[in-house]
């Protein structure tokens, strides 16, 4: 999002209390047909996540819930209070009569990676002994880690080469890719030899 040097705020609890007082915020994916958005309220847990967490709910029936499933990134845009400004009220009016009307405002874009949060629900489905009843399932989240772990490992390139600086969400978001792959890999193994005794 652009956001000018001289306005941008990045106190995590300021950004924290706007969310609170604004929760009503818009959901942006890019999905196989284009972005999508959607108007949902959003719950902020402060306490989870390096900055904190936000769950909301969207209807079974709205498609955009599909983007999350395929681990799209998400973004989540809290809109703050916002007004005209005229530009009867700068000095410079009087002086030159050089400025222009402008609309100020808060926003706030945080991203998140949907696809990190799906693995909890993927990990717990099926019991301790799904390699030997369900093997398909563990086969499945492997290699959606995978893929996620490569999808990560790019944007971890892309960073010093190509955008010249670190993210540190990005580097989270990679590490816990790479830790998730790490332990989808051995229960992976055991479906695989599970399936070929049978």
């Amino acid at each position: 999002m652009y956001n000018p040097a001289p306005f941008v705020e990045d106190r995590i609890d300021v950004l924290h209390e706007l969310i609170r007082q604004y929760p009503l915020a818009t959901i942006v994916t890019c999905g196989p047909s284009g972005p999508e958005a959607t108007h949902v309220p959003v719950v902020l847990h402060a306490d989870q996540g390096a900055n904190g967490v936000l769950r909301c709910h969207l209807a079974r029936a709205n498609d955009h819930g599909k983007s999350f499933l395929k681990g799209s990134a998400v973004l989540a845009i809290s809109h703050g209070a916002d007004h005209y400004i005229t530009p009867s009220w700068y000095t410079t009016k009087q002086e030159h009569g050089k400025v222009v009307p402008t609309w100020n405002y808060y926003r706030l874009g945080t991203l998140s990676l949907a696809g990190l949060a799906i693995n909890v629900p993927i990990a717990d489905f099926g019991g301790a002994d799904r390699a030997q009843k369900m093997p398909y399932v563990p086969i499945a989240a492997a290699a959606k880690s995978a893929i996620e772990t490569v999808a990560a490992g790019w944007y971890f390139y892309q960073m010093p080469a190509k955008e010249k600086k670190w993210c540190a969400y990005c580097i989270a978001g990679a590490l816990a890719n790479f830790g998730i792959f790490a332990l989808a890999v051995p229960e992976a193994l055991k479906a695989i030899a599970a399936l070929r005794k049978k």
